[in-house]
């Protein structure tokens, strides 16, 4: 067990958390940077690694939420004791904060005393865990692996960064539950479980976008849920059966303004996790480019982006793509299905800048609303670094169009109409509201620096 508790000061210092080039508690290190030399702290620290070198030694341990080193000299009263410890031994020290001859800030220690004498087998710091059980061996590996335990830490910044500018905006967060008797998800398939205490069949939630339209009819303004969600499909780098949403709603808004609102949310959540306005990408090929996230995103046309990652717009036809691409395609797709198909496979691993794709076709989502064309939605897709990031949307709240268009999706893919969501949309709901739904685990997938890129890195305890 590690135990986090808090620096002793006995050297008044001034120690903000952030600072302008940078956030030092996102760093390996980090700790101790700020600090003046002399500065004395005092807490629990993990032994990771250690070099002997006789009269002195020089060891790594997760301290105070960090990886340092620290310095054990000859004069400890139980100095054989302390470099004899197994790694992974669990100390308790006070020390002075120095920095050594090769520049390196350290603590020499000043006391230490063995707290628990680990008795198994840590895993070596230079290899670390393999690939293949850095995921079942999770508290080894955010033990032993910096930058695993640095990126944890940031995952939970980041939610706290999200949270705290939609307060400052003025939404309301809400907790709407993960057992449903109704599956509210479209085509997707469910997870379901069975309940002794009433015999009913129950499912597991996959979004929170009607419970949290179903606050809008009563009565909020601004509402918000992060949640867990379920989706009984694939496993793969990008796709896990279980994930974090973001949805957000708002009454007298569009999908512009909720373009504009993530816009900002994402770009702060880069600004306060990385220090910095920008992400280094690694390309397949190994090439490096600055992402940058402080400037307006960019806003494309999907007919514009089809023409031009694709083909000529003749070819936005599921006979036509059957045909070219038969591997991805085949001729019994849904609309809603062949329309994702395009835009996962053949436009999003090209887009690498963060990019609003506008005007999505309509006829992809019964609860979107439609623009004066006929033939585009108010909906948009956030990509960037080549991921899937976000739907932003203005809502159709006439019922009888809604009705409508849900009739049509339930003849076409075979799920039943939800008439409970008809009745609580008939007591009426402001004509202009608009949502996001967004992946965190993929906008986390875009702070993975050296990481490997997979989402189960964004899942403390993934299903593998």
């Amino acid at each position: 067990m590690i135990i986090s508790v808090s620096i002793l000061y006995l050297t008044r210092v001034s120690a903000p958390l952030k600072q302008k080039k940078g956030y030092n508690a996102m760093k390996i290190g980090g700790l101790l940077i700020s600090m003046p030399d002399g500065t004395v702290f005092s807490g629990y620290a993990r032994l990771l690694s250690k070099r002997n070198m006789g009269n002195i030694c020089f060891c790594h341990v997760r301290f105070q939420e960090d990886q340092i080193q620290i310095v054990l000299r000859n004069g400890l009263d139980n100095y054989r004791e302390l470099v004899g410890l197994p790694l992974g031994s669990l100390l308790h020290l006070v020390g002075n904060k120095i920095v050594t001859k090769t520049g390196m800030p350290s603590l020499e220690v000043i006391d230490a005393q063995a707290v628990f004498v680990y008795g198994g087998n840590m895993p070596d710091k230079r290899h670390g865990l393999t690939s293949a059980l850095r995921y079942r061996k999770r508290v080894e590996d955010l033990t032993t692996n910096p930058e695993a335990f640095l990126f944890a830490k940031k995952m939970s910044h980041a939610l706290s960064v999200i949270r705290m500018l939609l307060y400052e905006k003025g939404f309301h967060e809400f907790i709407t539950g993960v057992l449903q008797e109704t599956f509210e998800a479209g085509q997707a398939n469910s997870f379901e479980t069975h309940c002794l205490a009433n015999d009913k069949t129950l499912f597991l939630s996959l979004t929170s976008e009607l419970k949290l339209r179903r606050l809008i009819v009563s009565g909020f303004d601004k509402v918000f849920e992060i949640a867990q969600s379920f989706r009984n499909e694939g496993i793969d780098a990008l796709h896990s059966p279980e994930f974090t949403m973001l949805e957000v709603y708002a009454v007298d808004a569009d999908y512009r303004q909720m373009m504009n609102l993530l816009e900002e949310l994402v770009s702060r959540v880069v600004r306060e996790c990385e220090g910095d306005e920008a992400i280094v990408f690694i390309d397949d090929n190994g090439d490096g480019k600055r992402v940058c996230y402080n400037q307006a995103f960019v806003r494309l046309p999907f007919r514009q982006a089809f023409e031009g990652m694709v083909g000529n717009w003749e070819m936005c036809d599921l006979g036509v793509l059957s045909e070219t691409y038969p591997e991805l395609f085949n001729t019994s797709m849904t609309r809603f299905t062949w329309l994702m198909k395009v835009i996962e496979k053949l436009m999003v691993p090209r887009i690498i800048n963060p990019t609003f794709l506008t005007e999505l076709p309509i006829g992809m989502s019964p609860f979107v609303k439609n623009n004066q064309d006929g033939m585009t939605s108010e909906r948009a897709f956030l990509i960037a670094q080549g991921l899937f990031l976000a739907d932003i949307y203005s809502d159709e709240n006439d019922v009888s169009k809604l009705s409508d268009a849900l009739e049509r999706q339930s003849g076409e893919a075979g799920n039943e109409v939800n008439r409970e969501y008809l009745e609580v949309m008939n007591m009426g709901v402001p004509p202009k509201t608009a949502g996001i739904g967004m992946g965190l685990n993929r906008l986390l997938m875009l702070l993975l620096g050296s990481l490997p890129r997979n989402i189960k890195e964004t899942i403390l305890y993934p299903i593998l």
